[in-house]
């Protein structure tokens, strides 16, 4: 299904945490390795799901105290993963 994506965080070398959706965790990895000049050090994600724009939205808003810019977070990755988790459970 087109319509279905994962929910990733990433966690860069750096301590940045990027909260986003992707059809192709691969590419997108590839992709902010080389925008973000940091390496990828921690990466969990979701299997396709519907839902995945709200998920993240849910994200995005729970960690945005922590929100550098975009979707860049100084948040814990532990804490992101499994509020996550708890959110497609």
């Amino acid at each position: 299904n087109d319509s279905a994506k994962h929910v990733y965080i990433m966690k860069f070398d750096n301590d940045d945490v990027k909260i986003g959706i992707s059809q192709n965790i691969k590419r997108r990895k590839k992709q902010l390795t080389n925008q973000h000049g940091h390496k990828i050090t921690d990466c969990y994600y979701t299997d396709k799901i519907e839902n995945a724009s709200q998920i993240e939205v849910k994200l995005h808003d729970t960690f945005r105290a922590y929100r550098q810019q975009g979707e860049y977070f100084l948040c814990d990755y532990d804490k992101a993963v499994k509020k996550l988790k708890s959110l497609v459970d």
